[in-house]
């Protein structure tokens, strides 16, 4: 999240060629996928001692997934 805020955020793009921050935004949008699926198959392979655990990354997973949506402007769906 820090490099999102240091180069994404609304004032600090602005300050860097577009096509970096449009590469930076698609690595974060990979990201978000790749760690969604990654959660899904956890989900499949947890244990009952490890579902409160797992609903901890899911909001925490929720929580960043929110954070980008609104600094890249755009609304993620997974």
């Amino acid at each position: 999240m820090a490099y999102a805020q240091a180069f994404l955020t609304k004032e600090k793009k602005m300050m860097f060629p577009l096509e970096k921050t449009d590469t930076l935004k698609s690595i974060f949008k990979d990201f978000v996928y790749v760690c969604s699926d990654a959660l899904e198959l956890n989900g499949t392979l947890i244990t009952t001692e490890q579902k409160e655990y797992h609903e901890s990354l899911a909001a925490g997973f929720q929580d960043i997934v929110d954070k980008l949506s609104e600094m890249l402007e755009e609304k993620f769906y997974i």
